[in-house]
């Protein structure tokens, strides 16, 4: 095959390939600079300090009282606080449409509370258009406690149906990647690749990573061993449930415990959603490779085109 022939079909490869799409079908900037993604401003709850709680994107973070500078080192961050039982602070957003399929979220944290309490900073998911705030409304609970422990909340499967138990780390200080791993499909396993562990995920079931260690990791002989070998099961079976597993993962929330609780103070950067077949494994995306393919197919051909 001529140097010509290779260069034709290597482009028309790229164009093939491009149109069809990279490994990562949708990544969504829940929040890097500021707070658009979080949509759903009825029940978001912003602050403006006149009483210590709400949510704040902080640039200037001495004018709030906060840290001198950024945590996590790009010059801004959103804070999450709540020092008043006269109400939570709070940010919901939408998907433009309901996830059945894996997916993964990342974010940086660093908890600056100083009181020593479960209250916590959550993050949940459920149906679309609903106050997820409520337990029995989400699929799963992430939470960031004042006391620095990190949790997940999820159906025991020897705990029988309608608990719902928490696996907590130790407490933490610094910054903290945490990332969760999901199976949002019905049916159908997922297995995935990710800081050296290979994993298999049931349906509607998470894992959920802390400074790349598997939070919900066990062996066989492991009180909870049967809760934890394929992720943490999404709490649909919850006493009083009102999420609907037909109706997929839509609605996403932060906010702090509830009007009666005070205590977390958590500051939070680039929290990234990602849906696509390779979430989980640690490889560049197979675009990646091929945009070089594609970049030097372009570039020889173009010399060719200038030198003939």
């Amino acid at each position: 095959m001529t140097m010509k022939r290779v260069l034709q079909t290597a482009l028309v490869g790229c164009v093939v390939t491009s149109i069809g799409g990279s490994a990562f079908a949708e990544t969504i900037n829940w929040f890097t600079e500021d707070l658009t993604a979080w949509n759903d401003t009825g029940r978001n709850d912003l602050g403006d300090f006149v009483e210590p709680y709400g949510v704040f994107v902080e640039t200037d973070f001495t004018a709030t009282g906060g840290l001198a500078a950024s945590p996590f080192g790009d010059g801004n961050a959103v804070r999450l606080l709540d020092l008043t039982d006269q109400d939570k602070a709070e940010i919901h957003g939408q998907l433009a449409a309901p996830v059945f399929e894996p997916f993964r979220i990342d974010f940086q944290s660093q908890n600056e509370s100083t009181v020593d309490t479960t209250k916590a900073i959550r993050f949940r998911m459920g149906n679309n258009d609903v106050n997820i705030t409520s337990e029995k409304r989400a699929a799963f609970s992430i939470s960031w406690q004042a006391d620095g422990d990190i949790g997940g909340k999820y159906s025991g499967a020897e705990d029988g149906i309608g608990d719902v138990d928490t696996k907590n780390s130790s407490p933490l200080t610094g910054v903290q990647d945490v990332t969760m791993i999901a199976n949002g499909a019905l049916t159908g396993t997922y297995t995935y690749d990710l800081f050296g562990e290979t994993r298999t995920l049931d349906p509607l079931h998470y894992d959920l990573y802390i400074g790349g260690v598997l939070l919900n990791s066990s062996s066989p002989g492991d009180s909870k061993h049967d809760d934890f070998k394929n992720g943490m099961q999404f709490h649909y079976d919850k006493s009083d449930n009102e999420y609907d597993t037909s109706l997929g993962l839509q609605q996403f929330a932060l906010f702090s415990s509830g009007t009666s609780d005070t205590g977390p103070d958590v500051y939070f950067d680039n929290i990234i959603f990602r849906t696509g077949d390779d979430i989980g494994n640690l490889v560049p995306e197979p675009s990646s490779l091929l945009a070089l393919i594609c970049g030097v197919a372009f570039t020889a051909s173009a010399s060719r085109r200038r030198c003939s």
